[in-house]
């Protein structure tokens, strides 16, 4: 910091969600303004952080005079109840919003500022926006651009906020994506040349030297705080369709509307929010009675097809039949409805991040019936109440959970009181997804926490984070490892309208492999039947979540969303000493055979007890490879026993047939009941293996 501010420039000062961003600036504005080399200060953020940024401005720069700017507060009130004789200087700072300075656009841009900090720096991240343009006409020798997230979807985003801090520094708009954003974003892609692989290192690695004298970026893994903070992990449960809602989903994609989409005449994001809808809840769309008797018709893409939720909708009579019904018609929901209730018995409290409110009332009629206790914080909530009620969730055990719109509750907050979060459905920025699950892991926070993804697989939603996952890495490209993994393919936006063949619920016996899995080569995918899912005694509380969503009817798959922050070299260095491991164990049984082999004097002892010594250790390893099939395979020899004539049936049944799962659930529909679904995919496992679709002998 103290850096930026002698080469009289500005910077981007940013971290991994968030470690201290706030205190980190207040702290210099305030020893700056202490030494009489600051007046006038401006700090724009969003509206929710308004509250914080005057407290931390209070703790930290006492001698600065507070000033908050907007209707929520009154202007004055800030200085008034404090003693004259706190203040040790003539700076003041005012604290607003970046609507306020949209509106009042003159008056900000005819004062001379000492500093200007733009707190969520990537509200300017469209270079065309009428507030990014605004922004970056302030008078002012020093900017700081503070943002956890500098990139979300594109290079154009960094370029934008970086031509704020220090314009010029990366060019043009046009020179910049022809030189670099468009030769980096190529070599990204799975069909990339040789060519085009070499020239996007090259040119991450000269982008990567241009803005590091000016950006300040700390990642969690680098702080030794945050070694001591209690640990986080997270998953993406892959959720089934319900009955109803596949029904609607391919009615949709059938009808006139999707047609006119592909023509041009209908607008695609409307199209696109419609399925999403769908996949959260099918009531969000239409009422059961409506949807019968004229499915998606115009009027109804024009209420729901929209991104701007601005009306609340309340959906559930309070009967137990209305609530059961909900819950059936709504793959996540269902899923929702087993892990609440086991968290509420475990102890834990809860984060759940919706895009939309309607879907939240939804929720709220749920736990309102369960009698649990749930505060909400949505765009309705009213700004100067915010603070105050994030700080009574964390203070207040009571609260069982907070139900939080994504954009609204997932920037700036400190919601430690929470270690268990559930980001209901998938955003196109993955770094709004990404903020919203950091609002519990932070300082302060004392006990594990524990992510869940909820996705809709084979549906628009999975295509959006496999997109998610795909500019995270374009990201990464730049500010962390110039050397990403290559996984997708530039496709088509019309492959967001189709609807991949249910694979079955993994508590049936489905093999819980979607379509991400596949294209990130297993990589990440969770296996149904590993143990280590539900046996790890440390994490006994994750165990038992896991156990009960196994047996939903709604999963269709799990898979460890760690693999795209980058944690998968670690996974892959533990399959490494795996491997070591087992050659070590090859060659020492080698060894141990040719010892047994060796030549003696005695023919008679050779062919008599060493020959018998042969024989017994020739049974031991027939011994040992049988316990290493059984091991992956069955539990027991009774079980091999028991199911014998199944293992026969099914090996002859792969070996005519070549089946698909659904070809082999049908026709053994009787053994895939929720008690033997596990047996039964042990057994499949243990002959057969699934490529392409289809299951072949091994």
């Amino acid at each position: 910091m103290w850096e930026l501010h002698r080469q009289q420039a500005g910077g981007i000062l940013g971290d991994e969600m968030g470690l201290g961003k706030t205190i980190q600036v207040a702290s210099f504005l305030g020893s700056m303004a202490a030494s009489r080399k600051l007046k006038a200060i401006l700090i724009i953020s969003p509206a929710t952080l308004l509250q914080h940024w005057l407290k931390e401005m209070k703790r930290w720069a006492p001698g600065v005079r507070r000033f908050l700017i907007h209707q929520s507060g009154d202007t004055l009130s800030t200085t008034r109840q404090l003693d004259p004789s706190t203040f040790c200087g003539t700076a003041y700072v005012f604290v607003t919003t970046f609507e306020n300075v949209r509106r009042n656009e003159d008056i900000y841009m005819n004062h001379r500022w000492s500093y200007v900090v733009i707190d969520e720096a990537q509200k300017i991240r469209n270079p065309n926006a009428y507030i990014t343009l605004a922004c970056k006409k302030f008078k002012t020798p020093h900017r700081l651009a503070l943002s956890g997230t500098p990139i979300q979807n594109d290079l154009r985003e960094l370029w934008s906020i970086f031509d704020f801090v220090f314009p010029g520094r990366l060019g043009t708009l046009p020179a910049f994506e022809t030189e670099f954003a468009t030769p980096i974003k190529k070599g990204g892609y799975s069909n990339a040349s040789p060519m085009q692989v070499q020239l996007s290192y090259r040119c991450a690695l000269i982008l990567k030297d241009l803005i590091n004298p000016y950006l300040l970026r700390r990642l969690k893994k680098d702080i030794k705080e945050v070694q001591r903070m209690p640990g986080k992990k997270e998953q993406v449960l892959f959720c089934r369709l319900s009955d109803c809602q596949r029904s609607m989903y391919e009615a949709f994609l059938q009808s006139d509307l999707v047609k006119k989409v592909f023509r041009g005449s209908v607008q695609l994001l409307g199209a696109i929010t419609t399925l999403r809808k769908i996949c959260n809840h099918p009531d969000l769309v239409s009422p059961p009675d409506e949807f019968a008797s004229d499915p998606f018709s115009e009027s109804i893409l024009d209420n729901y097809g929209s991104d701007d939720d601005d009306t609340s909708q309340k959906i559930g009579d309070g009967t137990v039949d209305r609530y059961h019904e909900l819950i059936e018609r709504s793959g996540k929901l269902e899923i929702l409805a087993k892990i609440l209730p086991l968290w509420k018995k475990q102890g834990h409290r809860v984060l759940i991040f919706c895009q939309w409110r309607k879907m939240l009332d939804i929720i709220m009629d749920f736990v309102k019936s369960k009698g649990w206790k749930f505060g909400r914080l949505d765009g309705n909530t009213n700004v100067a109440s915010r603070q105050r009620l994030v700080d009574t969730f964390n203070s207040d055990e009571s609260y069982f959970g907070m139900l939080c719109t994504t954009r609204t509750g997932g920037v700036g907050l400190n919601l430690v009181g929470a270690d268990r979060v559930i980001l209901y459905d998938p955003d196109w920025n993955p770094q709004t997804d990404a903020q919203a699950r950091e609002r519990a892991w932070r300082f302060g926070q004392e006990r594990e926490v524990t992510v869940y993804r909820m996705i809709c697989a084979g549906t628009v939603e999975e295509k959006i984070y496999q997109r998610q996952i795909f500019k995270t890495a374009l990201s990464n490209s730049v500010l962390q490892d110039s050397k990403q993994r290559r996984l997708f393919t530039h496709k088509d936006l019309k492959d967001l309208f189709s609807l991949k063949a249910d694979n079955g619920s993994v508590a049936t016996g489905a093999e819980g492999i979607t379509e991400t899995a596949e294209l990130t080569k297993g990589d990440g995918y969770v296996d149904p039947d590993d143990n280590e899912i539900t046996a790890n005694a440390k994490e006994q509380d994750n165990g038992e979540t896991m156990q009960s969503v196994l047996k939903s009817r709604g999963l269709a798959g799990i898979f460890d969303h760690d693999v795209v922050e980058g944690n998968w070299k670690s996974k892959r260095a533990s399959v490494r000493e795996m491997e070591a491991k087992a050659k070590k164990l090859s060659r020492e049984a080698l060894q141990n055979l040719r010892q047994s082999v060796a030549p003696v004097n005695d023919l008679g002892s050779r062919f008599g007890s060493s020959g018998a010594r042969s024989n017994s250790i020739l049974s031991s390893i027939a011994e040992r490879n049988t316990e290493i099939l059984n091991a992956g395979t069955l539990s027991s020899a009774d079980e091999i026993k028991q199911n014998t004539q199944l293992l026969k049936d099914l090996r002859n049944f792969v070996k005519t047939r070549v089946p698909t799962t659904n070809e082999l659930l049908d026709t053994f529909s009787s053994h895939v009941t929720s008690s033997d679904a596990a047996v039964f995919r042990r057994l499949l496992k243990s002959i057969a293996t699934l490529k392409n679709g289809s299951w072949i002998l091994k």
